[in-house]
Order: structure tokens, then C-alpha cells, then sequence
């Protein structure tokens, strides 16, 4: 038999039986020291404590202590409560999202409105400071222009690099169909004199 360490209190808060008497004890009298033992009723006269006031109790500033106290706390949480999902509920209504969708859509085109406007305008001022201009003035003048808007890209540009790819692509997309229409065009004529 292997020796365990007594500690000398069981696991019911009663002190163990040391050597041979735990042993030559009778089976019930063994079973009953190894329940733990049932705690005694408390006393009917003894009011109970509030759970602010047990000792030991940690207490908040402000907890409520009473049952009318906790009652109003949880009515005034169920209020907000109700508060907050009816201001939720107004939020998500259709036709406030709608509003809200139709402001921002009515900002957005002001603004591009805007944007246009002031791209004329400078567009104007381009053709009334140019209009005494020759032809071969206005041609050197646009020449210049895309040769600046083709450094810019070869310098890394964001815009002029988009703006240059655009129009390779819209110049390569039409070259292709020009000649897509002339293979048409070619085949057509084959099938006709045939």
C-alpha cells in the first residue's frame, strides 16, 4: 500500500479518522463521514442583510439597494433601451435613408455641376484670349500643350498616365475596327462579283 499524505480534514469540513479506527469502522458509519455535512438553516428571527451591507461585499457608488431602487434602475434601462431602438428604428426608415440618399446625390451633382461650370469657364477664357490667333499659332500652341501633357506621363503623372493610356486604347480600339470594317468591306465585295 502506498502511503497518502492526512490532512487530517475531510472534504465535508469534519476532521478525518486517523489510522486503524477509519479503517475498522463499519461501512455506513464510513459512508455517513464521507458526505459532507448539510449547512444548519438560519436563524428565522435574523432579518436578511441587504447585499450592500454583507460584510465583505464589495459596494459601487451609487448601486441601488432596495427593491424599489433596482425596479426604477431597470425601468429607466428598458426606457433608454426603448429610446435607443426607436431612434434606430427612425435611422433605418425608408424614406429617412431615402432623404438622406437624395441629399448626398443632390450635393454630389451641385459639386460636378460646379466642376463644369468652371472647366467652361476656363475653356472660354482659353478660346477668347486665342481667337486673334493664325492657325499655325494655335497649332504650336497645341502641339506644345501635348508634349508638356507627354512629359508629365513619362514623369509618372497620375492623370497624364491615365489619360495617355485612354487615348492608346481609344486610338488601338479604332484601328481596329477600321480595319475589321475593310476586311467586311473586301469580303463583301469578293461574294458580290463571284
Amino acid at each position: 500500500m502506498s502511503a497518502q499524505p492526512e490532512y487530517g480534514i475531510m472534504p465535508g469540513g469534519r476532521p478525518a479518522a486517523t489510522g486503524a479506527t477509519a479503517r475498522s469502522a463499519p461501512p455506513a458509519a464510513r459512508a455517513a463521514a464521507s458526505l459532507p455535512e448539510r449547512p444548519a438553516p438560519a436563524p428565522a428571527a435574523a432579518p436578511p442583510m441587504p447585499p450592500s451591507s454583507a460584510p465583505g461585499t464589495p459596494t459601487r457608488p451609487g448601486a441601488p439597494s432596495s427593491p424599489e431602487e433596482i425596479q426604477a434602475a431597470l425601468n429607466a434601462r428598458r426606457a433608454a433601451l426603448a429610446a435607443d431602438a426607436e431612434a434606430l428604428g427612425e435611422r433605418l426608415a425608408p424614406a429617412t435613408v431615402k432623404a438622406v440618399v437624395s441629399r448626398r446625390a443632390s450635393a454630389a451633382l451641385a459639386a460636378t455641376r460646379g466642376h463644369a461650370e468652371e472647366a467652361g469657364a476656363q475653356a472660354r477664357s482659353f478660346v477668347d484670349a486665342h481667337r486673334h490667333d493664325s492657325p499655325a499659332q494655335i497649332a504650336r500652341s497645341a502641339a506644345m500643350r501635348v508634349k508638356r501633357f507627354l512629359d508629365d506621363a513619362a514623369d509618372g503623372d497620375p492623370l497624364a498616365l491615365g489619360v495617355v493610356s485612354l487615348a492608346g486604347i481609344a486610338l488601338a480600339g479604332c484601328g481596329i475596327t477600321s480595319l475589321v470594317r475593310l476586311a467586311r468591306a473586301d469580303r463583301r465585295q469578293a461574294f458580290a462579283t463571284e
